[in-house]
């Protein structure tokens, strides 16, 4: 209920929400589950990964968690449901057990997730981009400045270029074209 309400407040910059849980439209009243629902596009959450044994809730939860992290829309609720439709998906009614898994890999994702990634915005993103590809033009500019060197001291020591070339890892040509 709250991924969806930050969803709408998100696409909507001028959506207001109140304690008030119901919308009237003309002649029709909405919750917001219900709005969630007939905007399945608008509002998206990652698809769980389902488990395959009851053992295995906790940590397919931990899972859906850290992936909620990531897209921001990690509520209690997302968990809550979620644990719901695991425990529905084995034909398991443990409603009080599925609640404690969801609360428990609920916690742990606040514990952890200073370490996770979290989906960048699209000019974070370019930003982010370009810095990586200029410290990764620097690194690569000092690594080929210092096989340079490598080979002109080679060079003056009389090795042939075939054995500079292996030596250091570039073609003859490459090697030939750096001494010029």
């Amino acid at each position: 209920m709250a991924a969806i309400k930050k969803q709408i407040k998100e696409r909507l910059k001028v959506a207001e929400f109140t304690l008030c849980e119901r919308y009237e439209a003309p002649g029709k009243l909405y919750t917001v589950s219900e709005l969630g629902k007939q905007l399945p596009a608008f509002v998206k959450f990652p698809k769980p990964l389902f488990p395959s044994e009851r053992r295995e809730i906790y940590k397919m939860l931990c899972r859906h968690a850290k992936r909620l992290h990531y897209e921001g829309l990690l509520f209690e609720e997302q968990l809550i449901a979620t644990s719901l439709r695991f425990f529905k998906s084995m034909n398991d009614t443990g409603l009080r057990q599925s609640v404690k898994s969801a609360l428990a890999a609920y916690r742990f994702a606040l514990d952890h997730c200073e370490g996770w990634p979290v989906k960048l915005k699209p000019d974070e993103r370019r930003r982010a981009l370009s810095q990586a590809a200029l410290k990764s033009a620097a690194a690569k500019r000092a690594s080929s400045q210092a096989a340079r060197d490598q080979a002109r001291k080679l060079k003056t020591q009389g090795v042939t270029l075939r054995e500079i070339s292996e030596k250091i890892g570039v073609s003859q040509r490459t090697v030939i074209r750096w001494l010029k």
